[in-house]
């Protein structure tokens, strides 16, 4: 049904000109999801919730998989100051997501972001593009307890921080491999530290 569906916005994207190979790219997060899925129940399938909802900006052809990031057409939720320009809230911009299959390397996100211009420049005429993100990825904590030079902190450095969410929810569904409900009742002591961010985060 997701890809039928698909089809439909796969095509009139490829009449804006976006190149066959990003679309390609793009639509293989179904079958990224559906792997996931029968790795946990034993049949392909797209999960309720959160996965439900993400794969929607897929199948509406509002989301791209560019390079190392995705780049997903939104309106801004606030007012922004950026680089001596003014993005009113409404206005359209790209939110960065930042897939869990591989390294922040920073020459490839440095590529992502240039040919994520180059598309949304000519295949949607946003100019200039202004590129917002809102990700656990962020959080001025990280910076705190990760060395200088980490990959991650290198990305957070690409960012003006205008605010976070303090909670802890969020972040603790991608350093461990826990659920939202799990966070609220999984004891301290049984999370792992295998890794210096996880020692950190539980520290």
């Amino acid at each position: 049904l997701y890809l039928r569906k698909s089809l439909e916005s796969y095509t009139g994207l490829a009449d804006k000109g976006v190149d066959e190979e990003i679309l390609i790219a793009t639509y293989a997060e179904f079958a990224k999801v559906a792997a996931a899925h029968k790795e946990k129940t034993g049949i392909y399938g797209i999960p309720q919730g959160i996965l439900r909802r993400w794969l929607r900006r897929y199948v509406n052809g509002t989301i791209f998989r560019i390079g190392r990031l995705n780049f997903d057409i939104a309106e801004s939720d606030r007012d922004y100051e950026i680089g001596g320009h003014i993005l009113k809230k409404g206005e359209p911009c790209i939110s960065v997501h930042v897939p869990e299959d591989g390294r922040l390397y920073e020459d490839a996100c440095e590529q992502a972001y240039a040919e994520a211009r180059n598309v949304f420049e000519k295949c949607f005429s946003m100019k200039p593009c202004f590129f917002v993100c809102y990700s656990w990825l962020l959080s001025p904590w990280l910076a705190d307890v990760l060395p200088e030079d980490s990959l991650i902190v290198r990305f957070q450095k690409k960012y003006k921080i205008v605010s976070f969410d303090k909670s802890p929810g969020d972040m603790l569904t991608h350093i461990y491999p826990v659920t939202y409900a799990e966070v609220a009742t999984k004891p301290v002591d049984e999370y792992s530290e295998d890794t210096t961010l996880r020692r950190k985060t539980k520290e």
